[in-house]
C-alpha cells in the first residue's frame, strides 16, 4: 500500500507515531503537506501536484487536518477521492464534524443522546435558555475550535449576557450548552478505529479549570467502558462517518452523553496512559480497507 499521511508538521507527535508505525509495518508511506498541494482539474484528468510535481497515484490518504485550515484540507481530502485513493472520510464529513452544531444536530437526528444546546445571535435566547436551565452553570462554544480555546463556563446571567454579547460584536458564532455538573469535570475519550473502541481514558480537568482537554493539563487514566458507551462512541463515529475518531462522552444524570466526534483525534495523550499502539492499529485498518478498495 502506498499511503500519504496529510499533515502540516512531520514533528507533531501523531504524525510522528503514524508514520512509524506504517514504515514498521512495511508501508510506502509519505508526509504531505496538504497546504502544499495544488489541485489540478483538466478535461483529461484529476491530478495532484506538491511542489510542482504529480504525486498520483496513491492507495489511500490519512488526514490530519488541523481546525484552522479545514476548507483547505476538506478540497485536498475531495480530490483525492476523486483521483481514486482511499480515504477513511470524505471531505463532507470533515465539514460537517468541524461545525460543532451541525455535528450535534446530525448526532440528534440519529437518536444520539447530546447535552442541552442551543445556537442563537439573539440575547432573548439566551435568556430564556438560562431560565429553563433554572439557574444552572452554562458552558459557551465557539461554533468552530478545538483543544478548548474560547470554551468558557458561565455561573450567572450577568456573565453570560456579557459574554455572549463579546462574541456577537466580534462576529463569532456560539453555541450554549448546559454544564453536566454531576461529571465532576470529567470526560472520557473513547478512540474509535472501524467498528470498536480499541482505546479509552478518563480525563480530568487540571486544578481550577473545567476544560478536560490534554493540552489544558488534564490527567488521562485507562477506563472501562459499559457496553452502552462503547455502543454510543461507534454509533456516534458511524453517524458522522468517521470511522477513525475521537470520541468525547460525558457521564450524566440521564445517562452517557455525545460532546463531540474529533476527525483528527491526537495518539499522544492516549497512548501513553494506555500503552496501547493506537497507531499501529489505525494503519493496519487503513492497509485492509485500501486492499479492499482495490480488489473491488
Amino acid at each position: 500500500m502506498r499511503l500519504y499521511i496529510l499533515s502540516r508538521s512531520p514533528a507533531l507527535y501523531s504524525t510522528r507515531r503514524l508514520y512509524e508505525a506504517a514504515r514498521g509495518l512495511e508501508v510506502d508511506v509519505r508526509i504531505v503537506n496538504h497546504m502544499h498541494c495544488e489541485l489540478s482539474l483538466t478535461p483529461e484528468r484529476v491530478d495532484i501536484l506538491y511542489w510542482g510535481e504529480s504525486i498520483l497515484p496513491v492507495d489511500a490518504i490519512l488526514p490530519r487536518i488541523g481546525t484552522s485550515v479545514t476548507e483547505q484540507g476538506a478540497a485536498v481530502i475531495r480530490h483525492f477521492s476523486m483521483a481514486g485513493a482511499y480515504t477513511p472520510f470524505e471531505a463532507e464529513a470533515l465539514l460537517s464534524t468541524r461545525n460543532k452544531f451541525s455535528a450535534l444536530q446530525i448526532l440528534h437526528t440519529h437518536g444520539i443522546p447530546i447535552p442541552r444546546t442551543i445556537m442563537s445571535y439573539h440575547m432573548a435566547s439566551v435568556h430564556r435558555f438560562w431560565q429553563e436551565l433554572q439557574g444552572r452553570k452554562i458552558v459557551i462554544k465557539p461554533l468552530m475550535g478545538t483543544q478548548g480555546e474560547g470554551v468558557i463556563l458561565i455561573d450567572n446571567l450577568g456573565d453570560l449576557l456579557r459574554v455572549g454579547n463579546l462574541f456577537q460584536r466580534f462576529g463569532r458564532r456560539y453555541l450554549l450548552q448546559e454544564y453536566i455538573e454531576e461529571a465532576h469535570g470529567q470526560d472520557i475519550r473513547a478512540f474509535v478505529v472501524g467498528d470498536e473502541v480499541i482505546a479509552a481514558v478518563q480525563r480530568t480537568a487540571a486544578w481550577g479549570d473545567f476544560r478536560s482537554n490534554f493540552h489544558r493539563g488534564s490527567t488521562l487514566d485507562p477506563i472501562d467502558l459499559t457496553d452502552i458507551e462503547r455502543d454510543l462512541a461507534v454509533r456516534a463515529a458511524a453517524t458522522l462517518k468517521i470511522p477513525i475518531a475521537g470520541v468525547d462522552i460525558i457521564r450524566s444524570h440521564r445517562g452517557p452523553l455525545i460532546l463531540e466526534v474529533n476527525a483528527s483525534p491526537g495518539l499522544e495523550g492516549i497512548e501513553r496512559a494506555t500503552k496501547i499502539p493506537i497507531a499501529e492499529k489505525v494503519i493496519l485498518y487503513l492497509q485492509q480497507k485500501a486492499d479492499a478498495s482495490i480488489d473491488f
